[in-house]
C-alpha cells in the first residue's frame, strides 16, 4: 500500500499482513472446489434421473467416474492457461462463455472415450443430458461466487494479491494511487522507485540493447 510522505511516497509505511492463502494455495482450493462440485454434480444427477425413471439408484460408480473425468478435463484445461491465478477471478476473465467453451470440450470428450470403451450403454442419454445442464449451472456459480468472494478475500488479507514494483516519476505515482485504491486492495505494490521519465526511457532502452544483443549473439 503506498502513503504519501512529503513530496514522495512510501510504499512500505503501511506494510500488508501476511496472507493466510498464498498463490499457490488459492489455485489448488479453487481447483478442489471444482472437482469436488463436478464430481457431486454428477452423482447427484445420476441418482435423481434413476430414481424418476426406474425407481433405483442406478451405477453410482459409473456416475462417480464420469463425473471425476470430466472434472480432469475442465481443471486442467484451465489449469495449463494459469486461470486459478487469483487476479484471473479478479478481472473476470474466467467469463460465462470461456466456461462454456471447456464445459463442452470436456463433456464430449468423456462422451467420445466412454463410446470407444462401450461404456455408454451403462449410462443414460437422461443422467447425460441432466449432468450437462446442471453441471455447467454449478461451475458457473461457482465461479461467479468466487469472483465476488476473492475480492473480499485479497481485501481483507487473507488472499495474497498481486505485487507490483512501480518505476516512474511522481505524476505517475500520483495516478497509481487512484489505481490502488479502485482495485480495492486487489494490487499491493511493494516497492516504488522515483525516477524523472528521461532516466526511465534511458534505461529502458539500454535493457532493450541487451536483449538484443543476446538475440543475435
Amino acid at each position: 500500500m503506498l502513503q504519501k510522505v512529503g513530496g514522495g511516497y512510501d510504499s512500505q509505511a503501511l506494510s500488508p499482513p501476511a496472507p493466510l492463502i498464498g498463490k499457490a494455495g488459492f489455485a489448488a482450493l479453487v481447483a478442489a472446489l471444482e472437482t469436488a462440485l463436478i464430481v457431486s454434480a454428477s452423482i447427484l444427477c445420476g441418482i435423481a434421473y434413476h430414481l424418476l425413471a426406474y425407481q433405483e439408484t442406478g451405477p453410482v460408480g459409473e456416475f462417480a467416474l464420469a463425473g471425476l473425468l470430466v472434472a480432469v478435463l475442465f481443471v486442467s484445461s484451465f489449469a495449463f492457461r494459469g486461470d486459478y491465478r487469483v487476479d484471473r477471478f479478479l478481472d473476470g476473465r474466467r467469463d460465462p462463455a470461456r466456461l462454456l467453451k471447456v464445459w463442452v470440450y470436456a463433456i464430449v470428450a468423456v462422451t467420445v472415450v466412454g463410446f470407444l470403451a462401450k461404456a455408454s450403454g451403462t449410462l443414460s442419454r437422461g443422467w447425460f443430458l441432466l449432468f450437462f445442464a446442471a453441471g455447467l449451472a454449478a461451475v458457473i456459480g461457482l465461479d461467479s461466487a468466487l469472483q465476488h468472494y476473492a475480492a473480499k478475500a485479497v481485501q481483507a488479507g487473507w488472499i495474497e494479491p498481486r505485487r507490483l514494483l512501480i518505476i516512474g516519476d511522481t505524476d505517475h505515482l500520483d495516478r497509481l494511487v487512484d489505481l490502488e485504491k479502485s482495485d480495492h486492495g486487489a494490487i499491493a505494490v511493494m516497492s516504488t522507485i522515483n525516477l524523472p521519465a528521461l532516466q526511465i526511457i534511458l534505461c529502458l532502452l539500454i535493457e532493450m540493447q541487451k536483449i538484443l544483443l543476446l538475440l543475435y549473439i
